[in-house]
């Protein structure tokens, strides 16, 4: 009786492990492979081993992300190697949709070549991330990826080598501290007829990037670390999105063109470039933040500074984006639309904002009110203090007297007002102007530093003394820190 029982009890606690095991390798698929997303590589091998269906549908999985846990740790780190190598060899002709390789403590990049190569080659990959620090001597060979889509690359200035083609399927590329080893980039970025997002940060190796390409709806280029790079020409007729912070130690040579018809939001920060070409006004433009600092900022001296050349490349800037419903400019750029030239009225923007410097030097007064008499549809206002330099004084905006500021007709649009004071008497004049002038102005926020809270009931005082032209508009003081 002692044995049967003792049979009765194992076979029922067969039985319970059999049902628990249906419970889960008898799963749909989609949830199925859902939970195991969430595993690392060398846990979805032990579920592996758990059965034979199990390690059956195991083995149809096609996602990899590696533990870098394991990777880590000294003792384990070999033999997972090894288990990594043989996993993604034993993946032949099979689709791989992701391969994630993070960063981890390792004394060459053999491994990772020859991870990203099996996948490669042997399997159907489709996204690659890789997250990896290199040794100086060693460097990432990327095959040719006819299946990849998304490639993800972080090397912490690694050395990055390309092949000439072989990216038909790529949507998405984005590079990080990566030194780029390739001849004619700009030309490979072309022959991507499916890229759709490119981004670029912190990039070396490369001294002109040219691409022409039908499908880029979005393209950001972030370069601050090296001054390799002279000439950047996009043309991209389906280019939504463009985002440029271009910094270097000297704008000789520098160049940049940018031909995009359907452009809808434009962000450029950096320094300044001598030779800018926008190609046709941007029509479909919604958003242009253009905050550029002087070419003098590099140089320190004014007199080698060709402002005669500053000026034409600046008008060209804001005539191409002229065509803007929302615009962000600093001080001196303001200069660029009264430089030697009949400046153009800029019918479809509604949104300014305004970086200046301290309003009691360098005309920043009068050089505001220029600029708005040509915004005869602006509706929001916003003056911010610029506490860096940013260039120049605007010394050739036409002078005007506050005294002799007249309404033009953009000052019936216009409904929000917003500006930072940082003291004097020049910026107090151009509030008593939006306010004299302002016929449906609704509301006005002053912006006051809280060290000059002692000044609020002056403020509240010459406020009070001003003339309104609208009767509904509210007055808001808020600190700034």
């Amino acid at each position: 009786m002692r044995r049967n029982d003792q049979n009765k009890r194992r076979d029922k606690t067969v039985g319970d492990e059999i049902v628990q095991e249906d419970k889960f390798s008898n799963l749909p698929d989609p949830p199925f492979y859902r939970i195991l997303s969430f595993l690392e590589l060398d846990d979805i091998a032990r579920v592996g081993g758990l059965s034979n269906r199990l390690k059956e549908r195991c083995s149809f999985l096609t996602s990899f992300k590696i533990d870098p846990n394991m990777l880590e740790d000294r003792k384990r780190q070999s033999g997972y190697l090894h288990f990594l190598d043989k996993v993604l060899k034993s993946f032949r002709n099979r689709e791989i949709k992701s391969l994630h390789i993070p960063w981890f403590p390792h004394e060459d990049g053999i491994h990772v070549n020859e991870w990203i190569n099996n996948a490669a080659k042997r399997c159907k990959l489709g996204k690659l991330i890789v997250d990896h620090t290199l040794e100086k001597q060693d460097k990432i060979v990327l095959p040719c990826c006819e299946f990849l889509k998304v490639m993800k690359l972080t090397l912490y200035d690694g050395t990055l080598e390309f092949p000439t083609m072989g990216f038909a399927t790529l949507q998405v590329l984005t590079l990080i501290s990566v030194e780029i080893v390739c001849d004619g980039f700009g030309k490979l970025l072309s022959s991507c007829n499916s890229l759709t997002r490119l981004k670029l940060e912190n990039f070396s190796g490369v001294n002109k990037i040219e691409i022409t390409n039908s499908s880029l709806q979005v393209i950001s280029i972030l370069k601050t670390n090296s001054d390799d790079l002279d000439h950047l020409k996009i043309s991209a007729n389906a280019l939504k999105i463009m985002n440029v912070a271009w910094y270097f130690r000297s704008s000789t040579n520098k160049s940049f063109h940018l031909s995009a018809p359907s452009l809808e939001s434009l962000t450029w920060r950096g320094d300044s470039i001598y030779h800018c070409d926008f190609v046709g006004n941007c029509k479909l433009l919604k958003d242009a933040y253009i905050n550029l600092r002087h070419p003098c900022m590099l140089t320190q001296h004014l007199s080698t500074v060709d402002e005669a050349l500053v000026h034409n490349s600046l008008w060209k800037l804001i005539s191409s984006v002229r065509e803007a419903q929302s615009l962000q400019l600093n001080c001196w750029q303001i200069e660029g639309l009264f430089s030697d030239r009949q400046p153009k009225s800029l019918d479809n923007l509604q949104d300014l904002v305004l970086k200046v410097s301290d309003f009691n030097k360098d005309c920043q007064v009068p050089a505001t009110v220029s600029l708005l008499m040509l915004l005869p549809n602006i509706r929001t206002l916003k003056i911010k203090c610029c506490r860096q330099p940013l260039g120049t004084n605007v010394s050739n905006v036409m002078a005007l007297e506050a005294s002799s500021y007249e309404p033009g007709e953009w000052i019936s649009c216009l409904e929000l007002v917003e500006i930072e004071l940082v003291g004097g008497g020049d910026e107090m004049q151009l509030v008593e102007y939006l306010l004299k002038c302002g016929k449906v102005l609704k509301k006005m926020t002053i912006l006051y530093s809280i060290l000059d809270v002692h000044r609020l009931s002056e403020l509240a005082s010459a406020l009070r003394g001003f003339n309104k032209a609208s009767s509904q508009v509210a007055m808001f003081f808020l600190p700034y820190y």
